[in-house]
């Protein structure tokens, strides 16, 4: 098998374009861009839109020639990148993150990505509403991010919540200050049987198919409880791209542009106070999509 030395890698933040649903529902825009969703009960207070800044802790990632998992990605992918500590990037739309000069890679057609990031990450967001929202004391047409823990599950901030403790607010375009949020993933809702937490989340965009999975430190997955509790907790999380259209690598190929498309990757929680349906409590992570080019 041949192997071939690419000589430019960097980790691009794709810019906003189309992503298909997954998991938690992308939020409703009207004609003018704002975002109409409410609080409907149940699963249908929390819908996907797009942060303006994401923090991760990259550990690896890597392109397989076939379906990888926890125990068999170190077999089945080649890495681009790998560090047992991690890297902290900052991904912000239309940006770029150079992470290596060059890489052996060999020739071959790869049809999945493996990336593996502490489950913990930071995110600012600025939303534009209709009707007017309520956060932790302001009300107003946009709504941000506020510093502090909004990591979901057991014990996350929600309606019931002391206000004073939101991690949202909202106000006019004037007042707003979006800050870093920090959410740690230890179990993901599950929006399709809605029965509980799973350690899993799945689901399409526009680049094929995606799954992420908790994994303790030891490597293994994270067992999660209906209830959202753990035995093992998770302190990372995998994710597998499923290429639509493969990667292919020839001796034509000079670099590879990688990245992380930040559309509809963040998320907003509805809450009713009072009979108001237009309150938000916090916002957090709601989805993932990793893309690859050959040039």
């Amino acid at each position: 098998m041949r192997y071939f030395v690419i000589l430019v890698f960097c980790l691009f933040i794709f810019p906003l374009g189309a992503l298909e649903a997954a998991g938690p529902p992308i939020c409703t825009e009207d004609s003018s861009g704002r975002i109409t969703n409410v609080d409907a009960g149940g699963s249908n207070d929390f819908c996907r839109l797009s942060p303006s800044e994401l923090q991760i802790t990259l550990k690896y990632l890597g392109l397989c020639t076939s379906q990888p998992s926890v125990s068999s990605y170190s077999t089945v992918c080649t890495p681009l990148f790998e560090s047992a500590v991690g890297e902290e990037l900052t991904l912000a739309s239309g940006g770029s993150v150079p992470l290596v000069g060059s890489i052996s890679i060999p020739e071959g057609t790869y049809t999945h990505a493996w990336i593996l990031t502490s489950n913990t990450v930071k995110l600012s967001i600025l939303g534009h509403f209709t009707p007017d929202r309520t956060g932790k004391s302001g009300t107003g047409p946009y709504c941000w991010t506020l510093s502090g823990n909004s990591s979901g599950g057991t014990g996350a901030i929600n309606e019931s919540t002391s206000q004073s403790s939101w991690l949202a607010e909202c106000g006019t375009l004037a007042d707003s200050d979006p800050q870093l949020t920090t959410s740690t993933m230890v179990a993901f809702y599950d929006f399709a049987g809605r029965t509980g937490y799973l350690n899993t989340s799945s689901g399409t965009n526009s680049s094929g198919s995606y799954e992420i999975i908790l994994i303790d430190s030891a490597g293994n997955e994270s067992i999660v409880a209906l209830s959202g509790s753990s035995s093992n907790p998770a302190t990372q999380f995998g994710g597998t791209q499923t290429f639509t259209t493969p990667v292919v690598v020839s001796p034509s190929t000079t670099s590879i542009d990688v990245g992380f498309r930040l559309e509809n990757t963040g998320g907003v929680l509805f809450g009713t106070v009072g009979g108001d349906t237009s309150h938000i409590p916090r916002f957090g992570v709601g989805g993932f999509e990793f893309r690859v080019q050959t040039n």
